[in-house]
């Protein structure tokens, strides 16, 4: 076997050393070390190294200041010696554009793997339910932040179109997939539409701010500002405010600048992502020469290595 690879191998062990030592030399409580009868001192060491990395982590963030979060909405602005402020950059007519797109999408995740023909009981309450839903946000269209007649127009459109198939459901208690397929067709557009409409108001706002926060900093801060997108896994590949800060930040997206944090949804969940990324960073730079060593596994090389030396002939 290569011995090249022990001695890699090796370095790992001193690695998990460096740390400890660099840990031992922050400010920590001073019980937090000390070891109780009964205690496992493994246990108590990476606790203590937790605790360690964690302290880093908000002098990181602190010392690194500007950044911006897309989190719950809104973007939160971080800046040194101030208050992070966070505003509000979905407005009503988001919420209300996204609210009728979902009309067609309770209707089809209702119906898509239903057989053709008679429907359950089950299902038969379940459009009972989404009916009474569907004339009841029908009727307060008119109240809500739609901008023009011809955008409420569409919103009605779309609401009868779920309203007519559900009234056809009920009323044959007969399923047809091609009645379905019609009506996604119908839909198509006014869902494409009600996308745009909702991205660009969402947009808009969030030019606005984040505008009138780059013009207050210095060169310097230009240079060193970071964003974090909060947002779930399936929005992650191109997610709109990802793509809107690449343009800001004259980058291709995720990266260096900007970071994604998946199913991550609290403002100090997404501050704690940025933190472990730059302390990532420096642990990489000071331990491999890499600064990217410390954003993939650990193990990965040794892994690679391993699985190269493996028999695999039981799965052929």
């Amino acid at each position: 076997m290569n011995k090249r690879y022990f001695f890699n191998l090796s370095i790992f062990q001193y690695i998990g050393l460096g740390l400890i030592l660099c840990c031992l030399s922050l400010t920590v409580q001073a019980q937090h070390g000390k070891i109780k009868k009964g205690d496992d001192p493994f246990l108590k060491l990476n606790s203590f190294f937790r605790k360690s990395y964690a302290n880093t982590r908000k002098v990181m963030i602190e010392k690194h200041a500007p950044a911006i979060a897309f989190v719950n909405g809104g973007l939160l602005f971080v800046r040194k010696g101030e208050k992070p402020r966070w505003v509000n950059i979905t407005p009503a007519l988001y919420t209300d554009l996204k609210t009728i797109s979902h009309i067609p999408l309770a209707l089809y995740v209702i119906l898509a793997l239903e057989k053709e023909g008679r429907l359950s009981t089950g299902k038969l309450t379940e459009l009972k339910n989404l009916l009474l839903l569907v004339n009841e946000a029908r009727k307060s269209i008119k109240s809500k932040s739609f901008t023009s007649n011809d955008q409420r127009k569409a919103q009605y459109l779309q609401s009868d179109l779920a309203i007519d198939l559900i009234d056809k459901c009920l009323r044959t208690n007969n399923f047809l997939h091609r009645d379905l397929k019609e009506f996604l067709e119908k839909s198509r557009p006014l869902i494409q539409r009600n996308v745009l409409e909702s991205t660009t108001a969402q947009l808009e706002v969030a030019h606005k701010h984040t505008q009138e926060f780059y013009a207050s900093l210095s060169d310097e801060d230009k240079k060193k500002l970071i964003v974090v997108v909060s947002g779930p896994k399936a929005a992650r590949d191109q997610h709109a405010i990802t793509q809107y800060f690449a343009r800001v930040l004259n980058v291709k997206g995720e990266g260096a600048k900007i970071l994604y944090a998946e199913s991550v949804f609290s403002r100090k969940g997404v501050m704690n992502i940025m933190g472990t990324f730059l302390l990532d960073t420096e642990v990489g730079i000071a331990f491999f020469g890499d600064r990217w060593r410390m954003h993939r596994d650990l193990l990965s090389d040794a892994a690679r290595y391993y699985i190269s030396t493996m028999s695999f002939k039981a799965f052929e």
